[in-house]
């Protein structure tokens, strides 16, 4: 008999047990609590951060036998480009179940959209990772792709959209030191806390690269640790990194990556974590070939607003 409950402080602990190995493979974290319904970063792939209302009957947990088998949080997303300003829109945050329990994941969608259809919305929205965890069993997490899930998705009505790519790394490449060397003239301008988007309760670290007093490059970046409140978090997530097009093919990027690493590591980061999309083949060759590897694919799904 599977019970469904509310996302309350009693069931986030179940939640809990899923989320706390899950965030080391997905490209965004979302402080999960019970207390805070309201946040004002969603660092969704692509997308600048906007403003995420937690709908707290539409967030809800689904347990078999006293164990966790799924659980959905839904709410409601603005401040972002696809979505017309005073509009907002319906969004399936997260949708887990553990492997092949169809029936769990259409009964959670189905209540979770039931609720988030009481107030208007401009087109709804999901996201959904191909590396999702098992764990319905109680011994360990096994990834799996979340085929049931997608398949249900799909049967809602939204239909495929964008896919990116999350590519994590825990140690980088050197640079050559001919690379190096050739690379010595250039200055970092370091902007701690120095950006923050309108609409986005998170100050960003600027990296301003120069050489002679122009500037080639620079990157954005967080540490996670920032954006969930947990100061153990060994993470930083870099939301940008550019370099001018001319100075392509020199290794500034890879400098740019490298100054990161110097100067986050002593802070206690211990990875680099950043996402593309999966049409982007020059920044997937860059990311493989100074160290970063690929960690999960994330697909986004919607239903559009009617013509």
């Amino acid at each position: 008999m599977i019970e469904i409950v509310g996302l309350t402080n009693e069931s986030v602990e179940l939640v809990n047990a899923v989320y706390q190995p899950w965030t080391a493979r997905v490209s965004y974290y979302f402080p999960i609590e019970a207390a805070g319904l309201d946040h004002t970063l969603f660092a969704q792939p692509e997308v600048h951060p906007a403003r995420f209302q937690m709908e707290p009957d539409a967030s809800l947990v689904a347990i078999d036998g006293g164990q966790p088998v799924g659980w959905v949080q839904g709410g409601y997303v603005s401040n972002i480009p696809s979505i017309p300003d005073g509009e907002r829109d319906a969004l399936i945050r997260c949708l887990m179940v553990a492997e092949g329990r169809t029936d769990v994941a259409r009964e959670l969608l189905d209540r979770a959209l039931e609720v988030l259809a009481r107030q208007p919305v401009h087109a709804w929205q999901a996201f959904e990772h191909n590396c999702g965890y098992t764990f319905a069993t109680g011994i360990g997490k096994a990834p799996h792709r979340m085929t049931s899930v997608m398949a249900v998705l799909a049967g809602a009505g939204f239909r495929s959209g964008d896919i990116n790519l999350v590519y994590a790394t825990n140690s980088l490449r050197s640079l050559s030191p001919s690379r190096a060397q050739a690379l010595s003239a250039i200055d970092v301008q370091v902007l701690p806390r120095g950006w923050s988007e309108p609409a986005a309760n998170v100050e960003w670290d600027q990296f301003n690269i120069f050489e002679h007093s122009e500037q080639v490059g620079y990157a954005t970046v967080v540490p996670v640790g920032r954006l969930t409140g947990m100061p153990s978090e060994d993470t930083l997530f870099i939301k940008g990194i550019a370099v001018e097009p001319q100075h392509h093919r020199r290794g500034i990027g890879h400098f740019i990556m490298n100054t990161l690493w110097d100067y986050y590591h002593p802070q206690g980061i211990n990875r680099l974590l950043l996402n593309t999309g999966d049409n982007n083949i020059t920044a997937q060759k860059f990311y493989e070939a100074i160290g970063f590897q690929l960690t999960d694919l994330i697909s986004s799904f919607v239903i559009p607003p009617p013509k």
